[in-house]
């Protein structure tokens, strides 16, 4: 028992045992066999038999008539053969005992709680006899002791399991990958890293469920754990993996492994009549060669993988140091970000949405800024990177949905409200869930009816949060009474699809096929036809980004009735666009004709 206290391995303890018990026999001969998941024999302790007999063992499989020991485990109960050489449970086996002169075995199944069989513990005699009390007592005993050390060991396992593997997928965790790493690194090695982010899970797990969506991850599993015997596969977080790649020394060699992980992924995945195909995005990078700190791999294969999240999503891209550089940029410009909006230095700009023939305004698009520390404004151009952090872009979405629906109150109030304001909803307001209840809360606090808000929606949005889930979350927003705005029109692939699908009221023209207006014909058609498309399926159509007269003027010879733009109005605050309300200029409001009071 001190023995199995301390932790030493079963089939020391095994050993041990099948040796004292024969000691205290004088005409015994002792064994443990273990019975494997699959049912065969092996095994584990038979310090007085030579290795061609447990070589023997180790072939069977538990059954009926499998000598004493496959027999005691496949009835889980114990057997005696008083004689080998006549009992039927040896008749296949004898030519194996009877050499060396084994002429009796009474064997000893070791069961679980659960009613499985774990072991066996055997005792043979070199007489044809059963045994006696005192040898059952021994066995009995040795049976108990073993029972304990399996269960013991059995336990540890399932610990060690438990704290170094993945439950899901049986592949080692982000514990045991991190000690590996660190093991390899110290010890000065060259080997591959590739960092592995699963595509749009979460995605597959708002579509079908996250019972097809753990069933997607165990497949990836699967196929990554059938990589070259080198490289080694973990998981690390939810959708993330990391392979690990012993021998590879050059950018090449862990090229080849990245690209047959891709190819790996080639295949659909078919699940519950539901075909999936696993998409994956890798970076990597080799520790130990190059001029690079050896230190940073981990933060550069990281570096990479983001890079082919945001540029290449489905394929892999090897570290490069510039890609050091473009991350500390996204990361400054998302702490600068994050301060503005702890400090309330995030700002609501508002650019007129104007009937093009009258040049009167009929509606409102709010563009963030925000204010440098320096009273500098930075327009939302300028910090774009900062929207790749999910929390950050819904909290920007709230700040400006809050300002708008303030401003729009006191301009309802004032008399002065324009038809309808737009604000731009990101990927990452879908991808937190419950935006309808979010939204309705702000404006209905506020008491702007919904109908007066407009949402704005891109198509990349929709194309990368996946259509069915995004248009389930636009139809809930759409039923509360919001108009949907469907922004940056032509620039996707599926546009004519997005316009059956999805409850659009609005669409508005991408502002560089405004930008192509007289430029050439082609730009011409492709107008002409979005307005032609609009008005026969009864949406309304704004032109974004006009700059001239002459874009203006072919427009309306296009029948598109609003617009905005430079021409017409730049973005401004609140203060501002109040007067701009007021005034309800006409159409040459940024122009010397109509003088704009400073802000």
């Amino acid at each position: 028992m001190n023995a199995i206290a301390h932790g030493v391995s079963f089939e020391y303890i095994a050993d041990m045992l099948c040796r004292k018990a024969e000691q205290l026999s004088n005409d015994s001969v002792c064994t443990v066999i273990a019975i494997e998941a699959d049912g065969r024999l092996r095994s584990v302790a038979a310090p007085s038999l030579p290795k061609h007999y447990c070589d023997a063992v180790d072939t069977l499989f538990v059954g009926p008539n499998v000598g004493s020991c496959g027999t005691a485990a496949y009835l889980a109960k114990p057997i005696q053969v008083t004689d080998i050489a006549t009992d039927p449970l040896w008749e296949s086996y004898k030519q194996l005992a009877l050499p060396l002169g084994l002429r009796a075995c009474w064997s000893m199944p070791i069961v679980r709680s659960d009613g499985t069989v774990a072991a066996t513990f055997a005792f043979y005699s070199r007489q044809s006899r059963p045994a006696t009390e005192v040898e059952r007592a021994i066995v009995f005993t040795c049976m108990h002791l073993c029972k304990v050390a399996i269960a013991y060991g059995e336990m540890l396992k399932r610990n060690f399991d438990l704290s170094h593997f993945d439950q899901l997928t049986g592949l080692p965790n982000r514990r045991r990958f991190e000690e590996t790493y660190a093991a390899l690194s110290e010890a000065g090695g060259v080997f591959g890293l590739l960092m592995i982010d699963v595509d749009h899970l979460k995605m597959v797990n708002d579509t079908f469920g996250h019972a097809i969506g753990d069933s997607l991850i165990a497949e990836i599993s699967r196929r990554l754990a059938d990589l070259p015997d080198d490289a080694a596969a973990y998981r690390i977080g939810g959708d993330e993996f990391a392979v690990i790649v012993g021998r590879c020394s050059d950018h090449d060699a862990l090229r080849r492994i990245a690209e047959r992980t891709l190819e790996a992924m080639a295949l659909p995945f078919e699940h519950q009549r539901h075909s999936l195909l696993p998409s994956v995005s890798i970076g990597g990078v080799v520790h130990g060669a190059g001029e690079d700190d050896p230190s940073h791999s981990r933060q550069n294969a990281d570096f990479a993988l983001y890079h082919a999240k945001e540029t290449a999503r489905g394929s892999f891209v090897f570290f490069e140091p510039s890609l050091r550089t473009s991350m500390m940029r996204r990361m400054e410009t998302i702490r600068l970000v994050r301060d503005a909006l702890d400090d309330g230095r995030i700002l609501n700009y508002y650019q007129p949405v104007v009937r093009i023939d009258e040049g009167k305004i009929s509606g409102l698009e709010v563009l963030a800024r925000m204010r440098a520390l320096d009273g500098t404004i930075v327009p939302a151009g300028e910090f774009l990177e900062a929207f790749s952090d999910r929390r950050l872009a819904v909290a920007l979405t709230r700040r400006v949905a809050e300002q708008t629906a303030k401003d729009m109150a006191a301009w309802l109030s004032a008399g002065i409200a324009p038809e309808r304001i737009a604000i731009n909803l990101s990927g990452a307001d879908f991808a937190e869930g419950g935006l309808d209840d979010r939204l309705d809360a702000i404006f209905r606090a506020r008491g702007v009816p919904f109908e007066r808000v407009t949402l704005e929606i891109t198509e990349t949005v929709v194309i990368e949060g996946g259509a069915c889930r995004i248009g389930r979350a636009i139809k809930s927003l759409h039923n509360r009474g919001f108009n949907i705005a469907l922004d940056d029109f032509g620039t996707g692939y599926a546009s004519l699809t997005h316009l059956l699908m999805l409850p659009v009221d609005a669409i508005k023209i991408d502002k560089s096929f405004v930008a192509r207006l007289s430029a050439c014909e082609a730009g011409e058609a492709i107008v002409e036809a979005l307005i032609g498309i609009a008005d026969r399926i009864g949406l309304r159509i704004i032109a974004e980004g006009i700059e001239s007269e002459l874009q203006a003027r072919r427009l309306i010879q296009h029948g598109c009735e609003y617009g905005q733009g430079y021409y017409f109005a730049p973005p401004a605050d609140a203060e501002r666009t109040a007067w701009l309300l007021r005034s309800r200029a006409p159409r040459a409001i940024s122009s010397a004709q109509v003088a704009v009071p400073a802000g």
